[in-house]
């Protein structure tokens, strides 16, 4: 059963990492950038939880805790702090002001969900299988490990998209190496041999095509299948149609888990075979 979760967030990247991962694990996230936006949204939807930054803007995520308390409809709807403040000192002020938990910033990926959890009791097994949050404790449960199914180098120049992909691969039992932009990843490349390099297109430093092309003329590179991502689709840059792009390759976000991983597993076999009918 999904969970429908609002997040009140004024940082892009915290909002969209956070939205990914909570739709990745099958809730379905509302978002909103301040604080007036998250009362009137959870008097409309009555969500069943709210998770609040504390430093918003005009009205706080303190204000929006004493809001919701004193509202006969929210009063019991669940409430989770998040913020870059130190937890020592303030979590106990959020939980003083109405919050039900508080977790801190940066966001971890591997734990985000799980923490969510507690707060709004659904499995999350169903899905992605991977935790499970035993009875009457908050320490969770793992599953065994997947298999280790190889390598995969992520080269993207967001740290949000990053922490994202590592969390998602690893589920389904790849080793997930991340690199901060083209030559980050050219150099990872040559020192790692991934079975697999994944590249945003969009970069600070150059863009995914520059570092194609790279890997296509390295003789050392040249055997690695590549997945390219972007946030737009894949006809609106002519650079594709040089490097053979298409839909097989291409992911477009936000990404989908289960579309993820099955352009991997078709890129990897679909190479495998081309690369041997090649050496043939």
């Amino acid at each position: 059963m999904a969970a429908h979760i609002l997040l009140v967030e004024d940082n892009r990247d915290h909002l969209e990492l956070m939205s990914y991962l909570l739709r990745a694990f099958g809730h379905k996230p509302m978002s909103v950038g301040s604080g007036e936006a998250g009362m009137g949204v959870a008097l409309h939807k009555r969500p069943d939880l709210v998770i609040c930054d504390l430093m918003l803007g005009r009205a706080s995520g303190f204000e929006l805790a004493q809001f919701f308390k004193s509202h006969a409809m929210l009063k019991d709807v669940p409430l989770v702090a998040v913020s870059a403040l130190w937890a020592e000192s303030a979590g106990p002020k959020a939980l003083a002001a109405g919050f039900d938990g508080f977790i801190q910033k940066p966001i971890s990926p591997e734990r985000f969900v799980l923490e969510v959890q507690r707060f709004v009791k659904i499995s999350l097994i169903e899905n992605l299988e991977q935790t499970v949050v035993a009875a009457n404790t908050q320490e969770p449960v793992k599953r065994s490990a997947p298999p280790r199914r190889g390598v995969i180098l992520v080269v993207d120049d967001r740290q949000a998209n990053l922490d994202l992909a590592g969390c998602l691969l690893e589920q389904f039992g790849f080793t997930v190496i991340t690199a901060d932009g083209v030559r980050e990843g050219l150099a990872s490349a040559r020192l790692n041999l991934p079975s697999l390099i994944m590249t945003d297109v969009h970069m600070g430093d150059g863009s995914g095509f520059d570092l194609l092309k790279t890997v296509r003329g390295d003789p050392n590179l040249q055997h690695i299948p590549c997945l390219v991502t972007s946030a737009t689709y894949l006809d609106a840059d002519p650079r594709a149609m040089e490097f053979g792009l298409d839909d097989r390759n291409f992911i477009l976000r936000p990404v989908d888990p289960q579309v993820l991983l099955s352009k991997i597993d078709g890129c990897l076999a679909r190479w495998g075979t081309e690369v041997h009918s090649q050496q043939s």
